[in-house]
């Protein structure tokens, strides 16, 4: 029948329509009617015709591939000769099995056409999106094998029909190691995927999005596609439970290319993304369960109650969450898949490495070994396959440029909700308190934004990183406005990934300046930020970061806290930005009611101290071991249990050293060209014991007595650049060599400093030419003021012995007191500079635990009464040292 409707329809297209053939013209339209009637009887009727395959399967076959299908659907409907529902949702059904299982490899083309084409005349889009499998009920594996959309989303370049086309293996099972630079390659898989979402975009555009009796049921799917797949952002994925990543990256892509109008008319409608959608109880998504950006779930689920229930969303609004969560959902996951894919490579290439060390020493037969090594291989090439196509996708140019054209989007639309404002030109501050509407919205919308930036930025071909379309000045607006607000962003963690997105983007601009190529990046920190903005956002990220409140808190402050080391370092080259250092230092010095600055300056101080004590220590155990493998007899006569311990043991031990010494390095670096230009904030009282006492100790440590316990066979593997660091120290303390009150500081410094040590560590400096000319002499003549000044410390000592009245001491470190306070919380009279220093690193009164801090010091400080009477102890202290030294 099909066959005889085919000729008879191509004999009616060839007829003339003229008068003098309106009888033949006549008689073909009826045997077209007939056949077209039969036909449908065929297939709406099957039990009437004996028959192989069902009536839905027999239209199916007669739709793909043909040339006349829309016709014949059109043909069909006006027949009027069948049940609509009966025979064509079948055919949707075997249309949708037919397609699961291919790949974007196979020949697909055909059936994305015929989905429009069933689904184009109204009567039968209502009838799709009417069905049962339009929005099955499950989870997100359902959702991508039961639904009708789901197995056209779900064609992959993952499949394995996909990856043995593209990246096959060669006659011994052996996979190249260079695909993911191999540009035909590239090239051949990133066609056929484009291919596939521009048709894919086409048919939702037409059959689903455009007509206004389809697209709520659109959005309908859209919406049960990323609630069904929530779990995809949880640390464990049940993938039975879940849509596979190859569906959601596709889905992403779709969502991504559906949103992008709305950016192009964004500066005519500002307003026309809803904040208050993710609060309302009409929302399609699912909220309840999220945290959120400064709002806890009690306080979101009073707002959710309070909210319209009856408010309804536009295009606009719906589609922004849904894009961000598809980025959320699909995008995330599956660079979090790769990331772990390039892991398990590198632990398989590692275990063959082994199992070829240790087959002699274990005696393992070759037989036996060649089966080992094939298991090996075959996984090997399985997850190098699944690399090759994940990289393919994820870092495809068309792909990348609308992520970051979103995400710099989405970062705008994240600053107008946080000032409240539509005024794209934002004042230099975040107000105090964040709005409601800013507080609801999810964390994710932070987090995620933060950790795909840093994927694409780090590990992206350098090329998409340098384009002249990248735009990233939202993105770098917001980190910056949000980086140093712990209201706005309550999850500490979320913060502390923005630094290393701005080192990175440094990196880039950098490169690009270097290399001299035009692009959008390469003058971001010149054009795109506010100096005086970004220097205390950093200053006071990095003291937000000594509290993380995880359980590893201690650890993890020191990875954000290198990328703002390296932050720093990169700008003091900028003349703008060091200006805008000094500026506020100059500023926060002589304003103490925030402690901000001068705690970034002790826990910049803390840091270096810890890190390095740990790097030395960490080379100690290293060279410890190495001289103890040195002596063959000594190693031999060890159990070989005991061996393989201490290997295993200096193996983390190394890794440590390295880790540690990397950051301790960054942090000393800072010190030095820090000191150099600005060296009054480690000269406040209550910071310079505290870095004489920590040069003093490590100067000792790098050139005394026990110097050659730090020699190891490969220093450079752990970063260690021994007279790179004496150099670096050196120079600090010159930096320091005109300030008396550092002479002093080191003079008293009980712990590491005399006279004898210092004078060896001029004489190895100079020896070791590690500094030259002017520097060495100012080293040197720097010595002899702190000699002068621990003369004269050793006299007052003994001039006033141990015999002062208590009252005259400070109780916590039991010096006489120069500079007294009084806490306002237990009454205690201290030495400023040691009670300041103390709540630096910990805001609590020290005799009685009460919450303080050392603005509320100062402010009390400053009473008149309490000055009067501490003005009263410091004359009464210097009357008793006058007549001490009367005797």
């Amino acid at each position: 029948m099909h066959e005889c409707w085919e000729r008879a329809k191509k004999l009616l297209d060839d007829e003339p329509n003229a008068p003098s053939h309106k009888r033949r013209l006549d008689c073909l339209q009826e045997i077209n009617d007939l056949a077209v009637a039969y036909f449908s009887l065929s297939v709406g009727y099957e039990d009437l015709f004996a028959s192989t395959c069902r009536g839905g399967e027999k239209l199916l076959n007669c739709l793909v591939g043909s040339s006349n299908g829309a016709d014949l659907i059109a043909a069909m409907l006006k027949a009027q000769q069948l049940d609509a529902q009966q025979v064509f949702l079948p055919a949707v059904r075997a249309l949708a099995q037919a397609v699961t299982g291919l790949s974007i490899a196979d020949g697909w083309q055909d059936y994305l056409k015929t989905l429009v084409q069933l689904s184009t005349p109204e009567v039968l889009c209502r009838l799709v999106i009417g069905a049962s499998d339009w929005c099955p009920d499950g989870n997100g594996k359902a959702m991508e094998t039961k639904s009708v959309l789901g197995a056209f989303f779900a064609l992959a370049a993952t499949h394995p029909k996909a990856k043995a086309a593209f990246f096959p293996v060669d006659e011994k099972g052996n996979i190249r190691e260079d695909y993911r630079w191999d540009l035909s390659t590239l090239a051949n898989v990133r066609g056929h995927w484009g291919l596939l979402m521009e048709l894919l975009q086409n048919a939702v555009m037409q059959s689903f999005l455009r007509p206004k009796y389809s697209r709520d049921a659109l959005l309908r799917w859209f919406a049960a596609v990323l609630n069904s797949n929530l779990g995809r952002a949880k640390t464990q994925v049940d993938y039975n439970k879940v849509s596979s990543d190859c569906f959601m990256l596709n889905f992403t892509y779709i969502m991504l290319v559906l949103f992008d109008p709305v950016i192009a008319k964004d500066k005519d409608k500002k307003d026309s993304v809803k904040a208050k959608y993710v609060t309302s109880p009409t929302a399609r998504l699912q909220y309840h369960e999220l945290t959120r950006i400064a709002m806890d779930s009690d306080a979101a689920k009073k707002v959710t109650q309070a909210a319209d229930s009856s408010a309804e969303w536009g295009f606009n609004t719906e589609s922004f969450f849904f894009t961000f969560h598809a980025v959320h959902l699909g995008l995330l996951p599956a660079t979090n898949h790769w990331t772990r894919v390039n892991q398990e490579i590198g632990e398989i290439k590692g275990a063959i490495e082994e199992a070829n060390a240790n087959a002699s020493r274990q005696g393992l037969s070759p037989m036996l070994l060649e089966f080992q090594m094939a298991q090996y291989k075959n996984v090997l090439t399985e997850r190098m396959q699944l690399k090759y196509s994940l990289d393919s996708l994820l870092f495809n140019p068309p792909l990348v440029r609308s992520v970051f054209r979103f995400l710099n989007y989405a970062s705008l639309w994240l600053l107008r909700v946080a000032f409240g404002s539509l005024d794209d030109d934002f004042p230099g501050t975040l107000p105090s308190e964040p709005p409601e509407d800013f507080a609801a919205l999810p964390e994710f919308m932070v987090d995620s934004l933060a950790d795909i930036l840093l994927l694409y930025l780090r590990h992206g071909p350098r090329f998409q990183c340098i384009s002249h379309d990248l735009d990233v000045k939202n993105l770098i607006t917001m980190l910056v406005h949000f980086m140093p607000s712990s209201s706005f962003i309550t999850n500490p963690y979320v913060r502390s990934k923005f630094p290393e997105i701005l080192y990175v983007i440094a990196m880039i601009e950098k490169e690009v300046n270097r290399a001299g190529i035009r692009s959008m990046i390469g003058d971001v920190f010149n054009s795109a930020v506010n100096p005086t903005k970004l220097i205390p956002a950093l200053m006071m990220l990095y003291v937000d970061m000594e509290y993380l409140g995880g359980h590893n808190q201690f650890y993890d402050k020191f990875n954000p806290r290198y990328y703002i080391a390296e932050l720093f370092n990169y700008l003091w080259d900028h003349p703008q930005y060091k200006a805008a250092f000094k500026q506020e230092a100059t500023e926060k010095l002589k304003d103490r009611t925030s402690d901000h600055f001068v705690k970034f300056f002790n826990y910049l101080l803390n840091d270096a101290n810890f890190l390095l004590e740990e790097s030395l220590t960490c080379l100690k155990e290293i060279n410890e071991y190495e001289s103890l493998q040195a002596d063959a007899a000594a190693w031999a006569a060890l159990p070989q249990a005991e061996q393989q311990d201490k290997t295993k043991a200096v193996e983390e031990t190394k890794r440590r050293c390295g880790a540690f010494m990397r950051l301790g390095n960054e942090t000393v670096n800072m010190m030095e060209y820090l000191s150099k230009e600005l060296p009054a904030p480690f000269l406040q009282p209550e910071l310079v014991d505290k870095v004489a006492s920590m040069l003093d100790y490590f100067l000792e440590m790098l050139v005394g007595k026990s110097v050659k316990e730090l020699k190891v066979s490969n220093a450079k593997e752990y970063n260690f650049n021994h007279r790179s660091l004496i150099e670096k120290i050196a120079n600090t303390y010159v930096n320091f060599s005109s300030f008396e009150e550092f002479h002093k500081a080191v003079a008293n410094d009980g712990r590491s400093y005399s006279p004898e040590g210092f004078d060896s560590a001029v004489n190895f400096i100079r020896s070791k030419n590690i500094l030259l000319g002017m520097q060495v002499e100012q080293f040197a003549e720097l010595g002899q003021k702190i000699r002068a000044e621990f003369e004269a410390a050793q006299a007052d000592d003994e001039m006033f012995g141990d015999d002062a009245p208590d009252h005259f001491l400070d109780p916590i470190v039991s010096v006489l007191l120069a500079d007294p306070v009084k806490l306002p919380t237990s009454g205690t009279i201290v030495e400023r500079a040691v009670i300041i220093r103390h709540l630096l690193n910990d805001e609590t009164d020290p005799f009685n635990r009460a919450k303080l801090t050392g603005a509320v010091v100062e402010e009390y400080n400053e009473r008149p009464e309490v000055k009067e009477e501490m003005q009263a102890l410091k004359k009464e202290i210097e009357e008793w040292k006058k007549s001490k030294k009367a005797e």
